[in-house]
Order: C-alpha cells, then sequence, then structure tokens
C-alpha cells in the first residue's frame, strides 16, 4: 500500500515481490545461509528479543548440533542483554559470546557478561565460552563446526 500510495505502478509491485529472494544480496546481514561445504552458516543481526527468536525459530528445526556465536549492542538495558543470554541458551548446543567492535559506551566485557548470566541462567550446563573478539569468535566457531551441521 504504502509503495503504491507513493505512485509505485501495480506491475512494479507485483515484479519486485516476483523478483525478491532471502539473500545477501537483497538482505545483507538477514537470515543469509551459506552451505560452506563441511558445515552451513546462517548470518542474522539479531539484536533484539524479536530477532532472536525468529532465528531460533530456525535454529530449533535444524538436525544436528549448533554454534552460536552471539552478543548484543551496548546500548541496551542490562536485562536486554541477560535476555538475549537466555534465549540463544534455548536453541542453541554451543555459544561462543562476543561483542561488537562499538561498546556503544559500556566497558569492555560488560555486554558479555550479562548475556553470560542469561545463559548460565536459562541453561547451566550450556557450553560456551567468551570471545570478545567478533572475527576470532567466528573464525573458531567455523574450525569447530561439526561435519554436515
Amino acid at each position: 500500500m504504502a509503495a503504491f500510495v507513493q505512485g509505485i505502478t501495480v506491475e512494479q509491485i507485483r515484479a519486485a515481490l516476483r523478483s525478491f529472494e532471502a539473500s545477501a544480496e537483497q538482505t545483507p546481514g538477514r537470515m543469509n545461509l551459506f552451505n560452506l561445504g563441511h558445515a552451513h552458516v546462517l548470518v542474522d543481526y539479531a539484536h533484539n528479543p524479536a530477532g532472536y527468536a525468529a532465528v531460533g525459530s530456525f535454529v530449533k528445526n535444524w538436525s544436528g548440533p549448533t554454534i552460536g556465536v552471539v552478543g548484543g549492542p551496548g546500548d541496551r538495558r542490562d536485562q536486554d542483554l541477560i535476555g538475549l543470554g537466555q534465549l540463544a541458551a534455548t536453541f542453541f548446543d554451543e555459544i561462543i559470546v562476543k561483542e561488537d567492535d562499538d561498546s556503544r559506551g559500556r566497558p569492555a566485557g560488560s555486554a558479555a557478561n550479562l548475556i553470560v548470566q542469561g545463559i548460565i541462567q536459562a541453561a547451566s550446563d550450556l557450553p560456551y565460552s567468551v570471545q570478545p573478539n567478533e572475527i576470532e569468535a567466528i573464525e573458531w566457531a567455523l574450525d569447530h563446526a561439526p561435519e554436515g551441521d
């Protein structure tokens, strides 16, 4: 409706909807699934409970073990970061907690510590580690991804 009100024709809207694909090119950072041969990687910039829940609904249906590299923006409330950890613990088999380069005013490590609190509250026996550097966290997860998962 909004596009039509802005002067986009019905034919243009129809063509856009027909050509849309959830992909790294059209929706970068949003539910992008990559087959790396030895494992699959899902990339999503989930940074709030609704985003984490959407990722979780997908991950829960994945067969085999899952490793999540998770983090949250530093400008969230403490209870929101704890909640992200709790949510992640409900759908990953192992979690690597990372931090964003831009801590948005939080001291280094504090966002990760709150996420870990949530993980422990939700699943105290769930394997997790903290790797503040995002690139190193992703590389570790890729290096340790089980074959075919």
